[in-house]
């Protein structure tokens, strides 16, 4: 496995490539963003950082980018 190519970013805002994105939502209609910040957020709900999405309620989210 080749981790180095995988740690190699030295920062961690980067977000999802906008074409894979929409591949990707034309078949599951995203409605929640649990990752993403003011800038790069996908859907109209989203988490930043400091929201810390793993610990917020994803109730009400059909489906999660």
């Amino acid at each position: 496995m080749n981790t180095e190519a995988m740690f190699s970013s030295k920062k961690m805002d980067w977000a999802t490539p906008q074409d894979f994105y929409d591949k990707l939502n034309s078949e599951f209609h995203f409605t929640l963003d649990p990752c993403a910040d003011e800038s790069n957020h996908k859907c109209d709900r989203y988490y930043t950082e400091r929201d810390n999405g793993l610990e917020q309620c994803w109730g009400g989210a059909d489906r999660v980018l």
